[in-house]
């Protein structure tokens, strides 16, 4: 965390400027992870083959767009699979809120506080594009 100073006349201000908080992302370093070891694996092969070969220039050039590539499925793939993850729980939790809804024993207070989470949840399922 660090410190501002403004100095204005004989009036000194001092305020702590809040940094954001970096959040630790699996999927982003899996993807990257990922595209390492395939860049550097393509290199390898292509470092042990015979460096007069067309396949030893092939794939040393091909190893970088390997690696971007890789990266970008991985984080595609983290990214499709998280959107799924959270469209099967709001799927769930409605089905479950109708459940109750649709139950002859809840009472009418109960009934018209789990529309409005239906509502909620219905809203949340249209912010998420699902």
């Amino acid at each position: 965390m660090s410190t501002l100073t403004v100095r204005r006349g004989d009036l000194v201000t001092t305020a702590v400027q809040v940094q954001p908080r970096r959040v630790f992302n699996y999927d982003q370093l899996s993807a990257a992870i990922g595209g390492a070891g395939a860049g550097i694996s393509t290199a390898a092969i292509g470092n042990h083959l015979d460096p007069k070969g067309f396949w030893h220039d092939i794939l040393l050039y091909v190893a970088p767009l390997l690696a971007i590539a890789v990266s970008v499925l991985v984080n595609w793939g983290c990214a499709a699979a998280e959107r799924r993850e959270i469209a099967q729980g709001i799927k769930r939790a409605m089905a479950t809120v109708q459940e109750e809804i649709d139950d002859p024993a809840t009472t009418l207070a109960r009934k018209d506080e789990l529309r409005e989470m239906l509502r909620t949840l219905r809203d949340e399922k249209i912010a998420h594009r699902i």
